[in-house]
């Protein structure tokens, strides 16, 4: 689809404050259909490389700033939920906004249950998708092993 698709190549993603982010490249989104059968090697090197990816998206909205960085993360975070079944309903998210813009995927795993609270999707930051899609994917892996 077009209007959904994302774009070709992380190394433009890689941009400077002048160049604002204009596309991500997520090769496991394109390749979920096209794939039947997963070993879990393959899962698990998709679930990291994932996290990779989510992990270089709350270094550019926190710590680099890049210009559109929020928008264009939350529309990919958001498409990024519905391939794995969450469309609607409500996050986990961190009672202080200032945890959120931690760089770090493991914070929401890590945090006790007095830092957290949930929160409608729709009305999440980007930032707060991100860790949300980092604990979903981190918690899968957990339970797994």
């Amino acid at each position: 689809d077009g209007d959904t698709a994302l774009a070709t190549d992380v190394s433009v993603v890689l941009a400077t404050d002048s160049n604002p982010v204009t596309s991500v490249d997520i090769p496991e989104l394109d390749s979920v259909a096209e794939t039947e059968v997963e070993t879990d090697t393959d899962t698990q090197e998709g679930g990291k490389h994932l996290l990779s990816l989510i992990e270089h998206a709350l270094v550019e909205m926190s710590d680099l700033r890049v210009k559109g960085a929020c928008k264009l993360y939350t529309k990919t975070f958001k498409e990024m939920l519905q391939d794995f079944g969450i469309s609607r309903g409500r996050a986990l998210v961190f009672l202080d906004k200032k945890r959120s813009d931690s760089t770090s995927i493991r914070e929401l795993i890590d945090a006790s249950d007095a830092e957290v609270t949930s929160k409608a999707l729709s009305k999440c930051t980007a930032k707060e998708l991100g860790h949300f899609l980092a604990y979903l994917i981190l918690s899968v892996d957990t339970v797994e092993e």
